[in-house]
């Protein structure tokens, strides 16, 4: 699996109906809907 984005963040926004700070994904990098298997990422900041 490589790191390539399926999903960005401006697309998850409209699909889900969480906003900031409420919104914990910002990126989906794998979906393999045959095994119900999704894999996203989320961006962690140190402040």
């Amino acid at each position: 699996m490589n790191n390539k984005t399926v999903i960005d963040h401006r697309e998850i926004a409209k699909i889900l109906p969480h906003g900031y700070p409420f919104l914990l994904v910002d990126r989906v990098v794998h979906i393999d809907l045959d095994n119900n298997e999704i894999i996203g990422q989320k961006n962690v900041t140190v402040n």
